[in-house]
């Protein structure tokens, strides 16, 4: 019986999490995500709004590639944060690259070029790979979070 128990408790504890992963395809974002909420399109550039368990996903996506993520909850912990960036490491893992007293922390995975940056109200991570940072660097407009505002 405790054996069941366990089972049963580890089932509901995967019910409340959800993923989002760099360089996965659109079409791999819609298997996980279902239909978007919302998308566009601007130039080489798309991005798609979806939502799952209480997050709201904007996924900004080149050559069929994601290449950035937005992840919103009102009450993001953490831990969560945590969880996305282990989800999201593709080197050494993220570090802290330091923020802004207790409103923002930023994070590099050096070996990658790898950025993420936690607002902590209202509880927005970003994540971008090298390529959508040198697309900023570059000053080309990637629409970053404007899905978010809609």
């Amino acid at each position: 019986m405790t054996t069941l128990w366990a089972i049963f408790l580890g089932g509901l504890a995967l019910v409340g999490t959800a993923e989002a992963r760099l360089g996965e395809s659109k079409e791999q974002v819609i298997e996980r995500y279902g239909k978007p909420l919302h998308e566009r399109v601007e130039g080489d550039w798309s991005s798609m709004l979806c939502s799952k368990n209480g997050y709201t996903f904007g996924f900004y996506i080149l050559n069929n590639k994601v290449e950035a993520i937005v992840i919103k909850k009102e009450d993001l912990t953490e831990e969560e944060v945590k969880n996305f960036l282990s989800e999201n490491s593709a080197g050494k893992g993220f570090e802290e690259d330091g923020g802004w007293l207790l409103v923002t922390t930023k994070y590099v995975e050096a070996d990658t070029g790898r950025r993420a940056s936690w607002a902590h109200f209202p509880g927005t991570l970003e994540i971008f790979t090298k390529v959508t940072i040198q697309t900023i660097q570059r000053g080309e407009k990637i629409f970053l979070k404007s899905a978010l505002s809609k």
